[in-house]
This record gives C-alpha cells, sequence and structure tokens, in this order.
C-alpha cells in the first residue's frame, strides 16, 4: 500500500515548470528492519515463555497450590514495569497528541500579514503562449476588463507572486546612503511587482508614506514600498521615506528607486 500510494502521490500534477518532484517511496532498509523487529520480538514474547512453560513439573506445581515464591515475585514484577512502561508511553503519546492539536489550532489563527479570506488566486504567464511583451501587457489589460464585470467580484489585481507563494527572486539591492564596501557582498530582498490596487485587496496596511498609484507607470520614476524589516535593517533609526537604492535583477539590469 505504501507503495501504491507513493506512484499516486508522485503522479499529481503540480502546475508549475519547477523541477519538482515528490518522492514518497518507502526506504527498502527501513522495512527490512521493522520486519526483523517484529520476529525478533514475536519470538522473544512468543517462544521464551513457551520453553520455560515446557520445562515446568506440573506436578510439583500443582502440589504447591497457591504458595508464593521469589520467583513468581520477580513475575510480578516484571508484569508490572510492562504495564507501568505501557501506561507512562501511552500517556506520552497523548501529550505529544494534545500539543500538536493545540499547535495546529493556533497556525489556523495566526496572523500572515494579510487577509486571504475571499481572494482567489489564478496563475497565467502570456509569454510561454507565445507572446512578447507588448502583446502580454495588452493580454493582462483585457483579463482585468473581462474579469470586473463578472458577478461577485469586488475587484481585480495582478502581481508576479503572491504571499508564500513559490515564485520569488532574490536581488542584491544597493544603498545610495551606504555604499557596499570592496570585497563585502550586498544585502539580499525578496522583490515582487504588483498593481496599485494590491494592498488593498490583501488588506495589508500602510503605516508610513503612500501606496501605488496609476501615475506610478514605467515611464515615470520608479519607486518601491518596503516593509517594516527592510526598513530596520536597512535603515535603522532612520526614516526610510525618500531613501534611493538600486537593485539588479538576474538578468543584469539595475533598477532605481525611491522608497515611498
Amino acid at each position: 500500500m505504501a507503495w501504491w500510494a507513493s506512484g499516486i502521490l508522485s503522479s499529481l500534477p503540480l502546475q508549475t515548470d519547477l523541477p519538482i518532484r515528490l518522492d514518497f517511496s518507502p526506504d527498502g532498509r527501513v522495512l527490512v528492519y521493522a520486519f526483523a523487529t517484529i520476529l525478533a520480538t514475536g519470538l522473544i514474547v512468543g517462544v521464551i515463555p513457551a520453553l520455560r512453560a515446557a520445562r515446568t513439573n506440573v506436578s510439583m506445581v500443582l502440589h504447591e497450590g497457591g504458595r508464593s515464591s521469589s520467583e513468581g515475585r520477580r513475575r510480578n514484577f516484571v508484569r508490572n514495569s510492562l504495564v507501568v512502561g505501557q501506561v507512562a508511553g501511552s500517556l506520552l503519546l497523548m501529550i505529544v497528541a494534545g500539543l500538536f492539536a493545540r499547535s495546529l489550532s493556533r497556525a489556523q489563527r495566526l496572523n500572515l500579514g494579510f487577509n486571504p479570506d475571499h481572494i482567489l488566486n489564478l496563475m497565467m504567464d502570456a509569454e510561454e503562449a507565445g507572446y512578447d511583451e507588448a502583446h502580454a501587457k495588452e493580454f493582462y489589460r483585457q483579463v482585468d476588463e473581462r474579469l470586473r464585470p463578472l458577478p461577485g467580484v469586488v475587484t481585480v489585481t495582478q502581481t508576479v507572486s503572491v504571499p508564500m507563494g513559490y515564485v520569488s527572486e532574490n536581488w542584491p539591492v544597493y544603498l545610495q546612503s551606504h555604499p557596499v564596501e570592496a570585497g563585502q557582498h550586498p544585502p539580499q530582498i525578496l522583490c515582487n511587482t504588483v498593481e496599485p490596487n494590491y494592498l488593498d485587496m490583501l488588506r495589508v496596511p500602510l503605516l508610513h508614506g503612500r501606496g501605488f498609484t496609476e501615475a506610478d507607470s514605467d515611464k515615470a520614476p520608479l519607486v518601491a514600498i518596503v516593509n517594516q524589516t527592510m526598513a530596520n535593517q536597512l535603515w535603522p533609526h532612520e526614516d526610510p521615506i525618500g531613501k534611493r537604492f538600486s537593485i539588479k535583477s538576474q538578468t543584469g539590469r539595475l533598477w532605481k528607486m525611491w522608497a515611498w
């Protein structure tokens, strides 16, 4: 059953071009070890008492009747110890199960920094369908226009990556106020491209500054929204609003931005 279930799980489509393969196949060595352990346990528990019983003088046992002996007390001690061990092990498993259930309950109430309630996430890539950059932008614009009038749709937004998604890139960031010293590596950040209403849809509050507007196009000066962690690490005890920095993509292109 384990090998059968492994084949089913490994064949599930992940809807991604990333080279991900889920392999849950059992380890044959573990199965052999488990089988040998079970066999040895069965022999010890079953054969040894049977051999001891076979060597017992039945007539002597009947004559002794209910008289106690040191051997009987030892057997009772071993039996009681096993019962105590079983109860202690079961209690430990119950405690671990309770802690697991409590951790799962807390994880369900964890503040993710955004609200995923009533949000449908769809993934597509027009360039993989043969569109060039200009036609891809037009395609995405038409998708927005067709989705917004649908019944039940409150708002529509587009982004390169979603929170906790598998599409992310670490880009080096260069600060204008703190140049990278020779021999040092620049800090790495996760960068995302979003539409103006992206933060409003996910109910992510702005702590300071302003959000994106339609005027923040590719023809306007590039601006960026930074989170509190980036502000604390790169500009400690400073106001990050208006700070200039550059990020370098994997293609080597350098983007100069202002923090807002």
